[in-house]
């Protein structure tokens, strides 16, 4: 077996990191041709405002559609429990949201101000709903609160 010099070693070194770096690129290229992304994957609009934002925790996922001043409009999520979705009104509060629970579905309604009106859900005695004044005071409820 004959040696070959560190030299030449170097230079064959070289050469097979030019050919890995070509490969990560030729692949990063075929990713973004097959729409695969990584996250966290931001969409902006033509003035660079993040209008699509896409991003993964421990908790779970997370896509927010925002207008072009940065407000939320609409926030989906998948976490533990399972899914929720929370629409915005124009100035950013949350006025309507959907999601699972522990026991099942439930639903909150809350006014422009972002305060909570009502709200319906499942628990584990069965079927919940309630409405609240504008003072926020519960103002009925099924089954009734105690």
């Amino acid at each position: 077996m004959s040696e070959v010099s560190a030299e030449r070693l170097l230079e064959r070194l070289e050469t097979l990191e030019e050919r890995v770096q070509a490969q990560e690129r030729e692949l990063d290229h075929l990713r973004r041709q097959c729409g695969v992304h990584r996250t966290p994957f931001r969409i902006v609009d033509d003035q660079g405002r993040t209008i699509v934002d896409i991003h993964s925790t421990e908790s779970g996922t997370h896509l927010r559609l925002l207008d072009g001043t940065g407000r939320f409009l609409v926030s989906l999520a998948g976490v533990g429990s399972g899914g929720s979705l929370v629409i915005h009104n124009n100035t950013g509060a949350e006025v309507v949201g959907l999601a699972a629970g522990h026991h099942g579905g439930g639903i909150v309604v809350s006014s422009n101000e972002g305060q909570l009106a009502s709200w319906m859900n499942v628990t584990g005695a069965g079927g919940h709903v309630v409405t609240r004044t504008a003072e926020g005071v519960i103002s009925g409820s099924i089954p009734p609160v105690d």
